[in-house]
Protein backbone atom coordinates (compact mmCIF):
# COMPACT_ATOMS: atom_id res chain seq x y z
CA UNK A 1 0.00 0.00 0.00
CA UNK A 2 1.42 3.39 -0.98
CA UNK A 3 1.99 6.06 1.71
CA UNK A 4 -0.84 8.31 0.51
CA UNK A 5 -3.44 5.51 0.66
CA UNK A 6 -2.18 4.43 4.08
CA UNK A 7 -2.34 8.02 5.36
CA UNK A 8 -5.86 8.48 3.93
CA UNK A 9 -7.03 5.34 5.76
CA UNK A 10 -5.63 6.80 9.00
CA UNK A 11 -7.55 10.03 8.37
CA UNK A 12 -10.77 8.15 7.64
CA UNK A 13 -10.36 6.14 10.84
CA UNK A 14 -9.72 9.31 12.88
CA UNK A 15 -12.82 11.01 11.43
CA UNK A 16 -14.96 7.98 12.29
CA UNK A 17 -14.02 8.14 15.99
CA UNK A 18 -16.69 10.69 16.88
CA UNK A 19 -19.28 12.98 15.34
CA UNK A 20 -18.03 16.31 14.02
CA UNK A 21 -19.74 19.07 16.00
CA UNK A 22 -19.82 22.73 15.00
CA UNK A 23 -17.31 24.74 17.01
CA UNK A 24 -15.92 21.68 18.82
CA UNK A 25 -12.41 20.34 18.27
CA UNK A 26 -12.27 16.89 16.70
CA UNK A 27 -9.48 14.31 17.14
CA UNK A 28 -9.11 14.01 13.36
CA UNK A 29 -8.16 17.66 12.84
CA UNK A 30 -4.39 17.29 13.37
CA UNK A 31 -4.29 14.05 11.37
CA UNK A 32 -6.18 15.64 8.49
CA UNK A 33 -4.04 18.80 8.63
CA UNK A 34 -0.86 16.68 8.34
CA UNK A 35 -2.38 14.81 5.41
CA UNK A 36 -3.20 18.06 3.62
CA UNK A 37 0.36 19.31 4.12
CA UNK A 38 1.82 16.06 2.80
CA UNK A 39 -0.58 15.24 -0.04
CA UNK A 40 -3.01 18.14 -0.54
CA UNK A 41 -6.77 18.02 -0.13
CA UNK A 42 -7.61 16.83 -3.65
CA UNK A 43 -7.11 13.17 -2.68
CA UNK A 44 -9.53 13.61 0.21
CA UNK A 45 -12.02 15.38 -2.06
CA UNK A 46 -11.96 12.56 -4.59
CA UNK A 47 -12.38 9.95 -1.85
CA UNK A 48 -15.24 11.63 0.01
CA UNK A 49 -17.27 12.39 -3.10
CA UNK A 50 -16.70 8.93 -4.62
CA UNK A 51 -19.18 7.32 -2.20
CA UNK A 52 -22.47 9.19 -2.46
CA UNK A 53 -24.12 6.66 -0.14
CA UNK A 54 -22.40 8.28 2.86
CA UNK A 55 -23.44 11.95 2.85
CA UNK A 56 -22.84 12.44 6.58
CA UNK A 57 -19.25 11.20 6.17
CA UNK A 58 -18.79 13.64 3.29
CA UNK A 59 -20.26 16.46 5.38
CA UNK A 60 -17.96 15.61 8.30
CA UNK A 61 -14.89 15.78 6.07
CA UNK A 62 -16.02 19.09 4.57
CA UNK A 63 -16.55 20.59 8.04
CA UNK A 64 -13.09 19.46 9.13
CA UNK A 65 -11.39 20.61 5.92
CA UNK A 66 -13.04 23.99 6.40
CA UNK A 67 -11.07 24.34 9.63
CA UNK A 68 -7.74 23.86 7.87
CA UNK A 69 -6.28 27.13 6.65
CA UNK A 70 -3.61 25.71 4.33
CA UNK A 71 -6.01 23.99 1.91
CA UNK A 72 -5.05 25.40 -1.50
CA UNK A 73 -7.51 27.66 -3.31
CA UNK A 74 -7.81 25.05 -6.07
CA UNK A 75 -8.69 22.35 -3.55
CA UNK A 76 -11.07 24.71 -1.74
CA UNK A 77 -12.82 25.38 -5.03
CA UNK A 78 -13.06 21.66 -5.79
CA UNK A 79 -14.38 20.78 -2.32
CA UNK A 80 -16.91 23.62 -2.20
CA UNK A 81 -18.20 23.21 -5.75
CA UNK A 82 -18.65 19.45 -5.35
CA UNK A 83 -20.28 19.98 -1.95
CA UNK A 84 -22.67 22.64 -3.22
CA UNK A 85 -23.66 20.36 -6.11
CA UNK A 86 -24.66 17.54 -3.76
CA UNK A 87 -28.31 16.52 -3.56
CA UNK A 88 -27.88 16.19 0.23
CA UNK A 89 -28.69 19.16 2.48
CA UNK A 90 -26.06 18.12 5.03
CA UNK A 91 -23.29 18.17 2.40
CA UNK A 92 -24.36 21.54 0.97
CA UNK A 93 -24.55 22.95 4.50
CA UNK A 94 -21.03 21.67 5.24
CA UNK A 95 -19.75 23.20 2.00
CA UNK A 96 -21.24 26.57 2.96
CA UNK A 97 -19.70 26.26 6.44
CA UNK A 98 -16.30 25.55 4.91
CA UNK A 99 -16.63 28.57 2.63
CA UNK A 100 -17.60 30.73 5.59
CA UNK A 101 -14.66 29.54 7.67
CA UNK A 102 -12.13 29.93 4.86
CA UNK A 103 -13.50 33.44 4.17
CA UNK A 104 -11.80 33.42 0.77
CA UNK A 105 -13.10 36.16 -1.51
CA UNK A 106 -11.72 34.25 -4.51
CA UNK A 107 -14.55 31.74 -3.99
CA UNK A 108 -17.48 34.18 -3.81
CA UNK A 109 -18.54 33.17 -7.32
CA UNK A 110 -19.39 29.69 -6.03
CA UNK A 111 -21.93 31.14 -3.61
CA UNK A 112 -23.24 33.66 -6.17
CA UNK A 113 -23.96 30.85 -8.59
CA UNK A 114 -25.66 28.65 -6.01
CA UNK A 115 -29.43 29.08 -5.73
CA UNK A 116 -30.04 26.44 -3.05
CA UNK A 117 -33.43 24.70 -3.19
CA UNK A 118 -33.60 24.38 0.61
CA UNK A 119 -34.82 27.65 2.17
CA UNK A 120 -32.51 27.72 5.21
CA UNK A 121 -29.48 26.96 3.02
CA UNK A 122 -30.51 29.64 0.52
CA UNK A 123 -30.62 32.13 3.42
CA UNK A 124 -27.24 30.90 4.64
CA UNK A 125 -25.72 31.37 1.18
CA UNK A 126 -27.26 34.85 0.94
CA UNK A 127 -25.80 35.83 4.33
CA UNK A 128 -22.37 34.59 3.22
CA UNK A 129 -22.55 36.82 0.16
CA UNK A 130 -23.29 39.82 2.36
CA UNK A 131 -20.28 39.00 4.54
CA UNK A 132 -17.88 38.39 1.65
CA UNK A 133 -18.78 41.24 -0.69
Amino acid sequence: MDPETKALEAVEWAVSLETVQDGEPHPAEPVLAKFVVAFGAKTVALAIFADSAKPHRTASFLRLLGRISNVSVEDRRLLASRGLASPEDAVRDAALQALETWDDKRLVDLVEGHPDPTPYLALYAHSLLKLQT
